[in-house]
């Protein structure tokens, strides 16, 4: 099932600059695994992933519902400060890089926390970081105005062409 969804995903995406991986198109964000699994093909392939953010760990800079770019991290390491997604425990995070360090094998290990929390993250190594948050949009009450004057444009102007 997993590779038919990857595969089917990097159909829908060949060509566009930005995947919006959502539940109503190919992915149930609630599946942590293959959410994870496909958010990470698509930044290993270079490609951007946008989804909207659940959970409140990140607040006050990403909210619940705020819809998150992450771009491949590329040939630059995450830095402290970043906000960048990571597998950690088996889940899906998308925290704040605190530090980097180098663990007692010699490995270099990204330690990251949620804004929202108190306690850091356990350590993960550097190779489980996915990508790194680029934008972050937040839909306002004056946003979901200026949408809906929009749409309503686009009737009235359908309707007198």
């Amino acid at each position: 099932m997993l590779p038919q969804t990857v595969a089917r995903a990097s159909r829908e995406i060949a060509g566009v600059d930005d995947v919006m991986a959502t539940t109503s198109r190919m992915l149930d964000v609630r599946d942590d695994a293959t959410f994870m699994a496909v958010c990470e093909q698509l930044l290993l392939a270079g490609t951007p992933v946008r989804f909207r953010a659940s959970g409140g760990s990140m607040r006050p800079a990403i909210r619940n519902g705020d819809v998150v770019r992450l771009d491949p991290i590329g040939h630059q390491p995450a830095a402290p400060g970043d906000i960048v997604a990571v597998h950690s425990d088996g889940r899906f995070l998308v925290h704040r890089v605190l530090s980097i360090d180098v663990d007692a094998s010699g490995r270099a290990v990204v330690i990251t926390r949620g804004d929202a929390h108190a306690d850091a993250d356990p350590p993960v190594p550097a190779t489980a970081v996915l990508g790194r948050v680029t934008r972050i949009h937040r839909r306002t009450v004056v946003s979901r105005l200026v949408q809906a004057c929009r749409r309503i444009g686009g009737v009235v102007q359908g309707f007198l062409a």
